[in-house]
C-alpha cells in the first residue's frame, strides 16, 4: 500500500494529499463528504448509500484532518459531521479532481483566486500586488503576467507562498459550532472583533471585545504568545489576515471565525441581526 507523505487542506474546499510515490491528488471535500464510510452515510451489510447528496451543501469542507494510526484518515466537517474512516487504500480509489490541481505561471487571477482564495491578501502582504490601482490586475491577466509587471522573476517561488498561505489559512480556521464548543469550555478563549464600530453596534457575538488601537498594541506587547485568541468579522475575511498576522508575530494559538459573524447569525443565534 502507497502511504501518503501529508494530507491537509489545500484551500478553502479541497484535500490535498502528497503520496510517497510523489503522487499528489486533490479531492473536492464535498465529494469525501458524499463518499463518508460511517454507518448514518452508508448500509454496512449492503452498502446502500443513505447520505442524500441534497442534505449536503456546495460550500461543505473540512474543519480538521486526523489520522488514524498509519493506514487511515477521518475528517470533521464544517456541517457538524464527523466521517468515519477512510483508509488509504479507499482514498487512492475515489477518483480525485486532479492530480495537479494547483496552478501555474499561466493561470489567470481569476483562477488563481478560485484555487486559493487565501492568494489576494498573500500577494499583497509580501509582494505590495493588488490593493490599489497601481498595483492592481485583471481577472483575466496571468500570474507571470503580473508578477513582472512588479517585477517579481521567480514564479514558481511565488506559487509555493500562495500554497503555503492557504495551508496556514486553512489550519487557523474554526467553524462555528467548533468556536461555540470552546465558548462554553471552562476555558473559553479570547474572542476578539475585528470590525469597525460601526458593525459593532449593529450586534457582535456575546463575550467579544472589539479591537482597537490601544488594544492592537497591548496585544502585541503584553499578552503572551500563547494566549488562546479566536477572531472574527463578517464574513471572515479581514478575521483571517488578522489571525495571519498575529501567527507571524510569533502567536501560537490563533483562530479565525470561518464565516464570521454572518455564519454565527446562520448557524448558533439568530438573534444576532445580520447586514
Amino acid at each position: 500500500m502507497i502511504l501518503p507523505a501529508e494530507i491537509g487542506r489545500a484551500n478553502a474546499h479541497d484535500v490535498r494529499i502528497r503520496w510517497r510515490d510523489g503522487g499528489e491528488s486533490f479531492y473536492p471535500a464535498r465529494e469525501l463528504r458524499l463518499a463518508c464510510p460511517c454507518a448514518l452515510c452508508i448500509e454496512e451489510t449492503t452498502g446502500r448509500k443513505l447520505l442524500d447528496p441534497a442534505t449536503v451543501a456546495e460550500d461543505v469542507h473540512p474543519t480538521a484532518v486526523n489520522l488514524v494510526g498509519r493506514y487511515a484518515v477521518n475528517f470533521t466537517f464544517s456541517d457538524g459531521h464527523a466521517s468515519g474512516i477512510y483508509t488509504f487504500e479507499h482514498l487512492r480509489s475515489i477518483r480525485p479532481a486532479s492530480s495537479n490541481a494547483g496552478i501555474t505561471s499561466q493561470s489567470t487571477m481569476a483562477e488563481v483566486l478560485e484555487k486559493y482564495p487565501g492568494a489576494k491578501s498573500a500577494l499583497f502582504r509580501r509582494y505590495h500586488v493588488g490593493g490599489c490601482s497601481d498595483c492592481g490586475y485583471e481577472p483575466t491577466d496571468t500570474l507571470e503576467a503580473v508578477l513582472r509587471k512588479h517585477n517579481v522573476l521567480d514564479v514558481e517561488e511565488v506559487i509555493r507562498h500562495i500554497e503555503r498561505s492557504e495551508e496556514l489559512n486553512a489550519k487557523i480556521r474554526i467553524a462555528p459550532k467548533e468556536l461555540k464548543k470552546l465558548l462554553d469550555g471552562p476555558k473559553p478563549p479570547r474572542l476578539l472583533d475585528v470590525r469597525t464600530p460601526e458593525e459593532w453596534e449593529i450586534g457582535r457575538i456575546e463575550g467579544a471585545t472589539l479591537v482597537d488601537h490601544a488594544l492592537s498594541q497591548e496585544i502585541m506587547e503584553k499578552w503572551p504568545k500563547d494566549e488562546r485568541i479566536v477572531l472574527y468579522c463578517h464574513v471572515g475575511e479581514r478575521s483571517l489576515e488578522a489571525a495571519s498576522f498575529l501567527v507571524g508575530h510569533g502567536f501560537s494559538n490563533v483562530l479565525s471565525l470561518d464565516g464570521g459573524i454572518d455564519a454565527w447569525s446562520k448557524e448558533i443565534d439568530q438573534g444576532v441581526p445580520r447586514y
